[in-house]
């Protein structure tokens, strides 16, 4: 969905030219913009798949439940009015060292606001506090640099926990940035969410969901894909490791890999042993030497491993270079960076350790 697609209606239109399954709703208060939208719409042949909807600045800047959209829409964005007032927008014109190199087309309603960027993307944030997790991830770009921290922040006052930020440059003059949030607990990478080399400070970029270490030198790439398998097979975790490509994918409840959770893991797979041997009439009790029991998790549905998932992983393993050994583990599930922290600390002892 893009909130206040003008005239061009350029978004939507670019996103169904490359996405050949995308569909857009796309907003506007403005009957000129309204009408010029619909034309470009219809003259691309995108009317089935591109809905033009009129608003009102009374009206939701996220309307899902006036205009219909299903119950979960992937994401939403807005290229919203930078500018206060005109005096704002004419001593920002006035301010610029060289004249621009195309002529603004955008119509008033487009580039001024009541409180300016910060105002109205406010507005977006309470809404989505309100809806969750009826869109994926809601986005919106920003003119000024000063406007993403202190929209973060207000982001973070209503509780928010999965953020992402990123920075546009068209050639040496022009800077934009986005703020992206969710209140789903999905991770994005880390290109995705907290782009380097760029100009937005670190604190104001989110947690990084990607670790990666190197083996100690000369250890066999068998060697380090046996030593990740067997550590986390070994934990009360869904674990699935695909071999061709070398990566696995993960889902754990909590904290399953801390010593009082493997403890009680172990004891419980001795009872069950236990229980298991004197139905079947025998006197001896087994005896567990190892940590990796070979039990299964109970309670994750084939197709629906994530559900009740409080953390999920990739873990992926690669030769660098000859005799050199890379794991990287990523966060992909969850809103604990410590829990993260916590796994990556305790896959790179196991692996080093050749356990």
């Amino acid at each position: 969905m893009h909130s206040g697609t003008g005239a061009s209606c350029i978004y939507p239109l670019l996103g169904c030219a490359l996405r050949s399954d995308w569909e857009f709703a796309a907003t506007d208060i403005d009957a000129k913009n309204l009408k010029y939208a619909r034309d470009n719409v219809r003259r691309n042949k995108l009317d089935s798949r591109i809905q033009i909807v009129e608003s009102a600045p009374s009206k939701p800047l996220i309307p899902l439940g006036d205009i219909g959209l299903p119950e979960s829409v992937d994401f939403t964005m807005c290229n919203p009015p930078f500018y206060e007032s005109r005096d704002e927008l004419i001593s920002a014109a006035r301010a610029k060292q060289r004249p621009p190199f195309s002529a603004c087309t955008g119509a008033e309603v487009e580039m001024i606001t009541a409180g300016g960027e910060v105002a109205f993307v406010t507005r977006m944030i309470k809404e989505s506090a309100k809806l969750r997790d009826r869109v994926q991830w809601y986005t919106s770009m920003v003119g000024k640099l000063s406007s993403v921290a202190t929209l973060l922040n207000i982001l973070h006052e209503e509780g928010n926990k999965n953020w992402a930020v990123a920075e546009f440059v068209q050639g040496s003059k022009t800077r934009r940035w986005a703020i992206g949030w969710s209140w789903m607990d999905y991770r994005p990478r880390a290109d995705v969410a907290r782009p380097q080399g760029q100009s937005i400070p670190k604190h104001l970029l989110p947690f990084p969901p990607e670790f990666t270490f190197h083996c100690p030198p000369s250890t066999p790439l068998s060697t380090t894909i046996d030593a990740v398998n067997f550590s986390i097979a070994a934990l009360d975790v869904y674990w699935c490791w695909n071999s061709d490509t070398c990566t696995g994918l993960g889902f754990a409840r909590g904290n399953a890999w801390s010593r009082h959770a493997r403890r009680q893991m172990k004891k419980q797979d001795i009872k069950k042993a236990q229980t298991k041997t004197a139905a079947a009439g025998a006197s001896a009790s087994p005896e567990m030497d190892s940590e990796d029991s070979g039990a299964k998790p109970a309670g994750f549905a084939p197709g629906k491993q994530d559900e009740g998932a409080e953390f999920g992983f990739k873990v992926s393993v690669r030769g660098v270079m000859e005799g050199q050994v890379e794991v990287a583990v990523r966060w992909v599930k969850g809103f604990d960076a410590v829990i993260f922290e916590s796994f990556c600390g305790f896959l790179k002892r196991k692996v080093e350790r050749g356990e």
